[in-house]
């Protein structure tokens, strides 16, 4: 579950220009090291806006598109909504320069100037040293984030 979302997602979803279910937008992760600034930067919109975003630099590492997405509303006592997801594995994942602090769920639309942020995630499971073995980012029951009423 994400530890915050940012600024223009909700903005987004509650204006209706974000589906969120896998036939909607296209959701992708991107891992970060130790000197990202990403966690620190819930106003940022698009990932170029990120000040030092220090992007995983491991062997075999590439973004990861977030798949099985759909949306869920629960009952009683919490009538929320999640988004849930397939697990994102980076396949064998090797050693960066330091190790990976976070990863970052946007909406990928292509370059990163038009790549808008979503949720920041740094959470148990985070920072780990990539050791060349598969890195698999395991969403709990919550899913990968959740709408609650007031």
């Amino acid at each position: 579950m994400v530890n915050f979302a940012y600024s223009d997602g909700p903005r987004l979803l509650a204006e209706g220009g974000l589906d969120l279910r896998e036939s909607g937008a296209d959701l992708r992760v991107l891992l970060v090291m130790e000197l990202s600034t990403a966690g620190s930067q819930p106003s940022a919109v698009f990932v170029s806006d990120i000040t030092t975003l220090d992007e995983h630099n491991g062997a075999n590492y590439a973004r990861q598109s977030l798949s099985a997405q759909a949306v869920m509303k629960n009952g009683a006592p919490d009538y929320d909504t999640k988004l849930t997801a397939a697990n994102v594995v980076f396949p064998n994942l090797g050693v960066g320069s330091r190790k990976c602090r976070g990863a970052i769920v946007y909406v990928h639309s292509g370059a990163d100037s038009a790549n808008r942020l979503l949720y920041w995630i740094g959470h148990s499971g985070f920072p780990f040293d990539a050791n060349g073995l598969n890195a698999t980012i395991a969403w709990n029951t919550a899913g990968v984030s959740r709408l609650k009423p007031a």
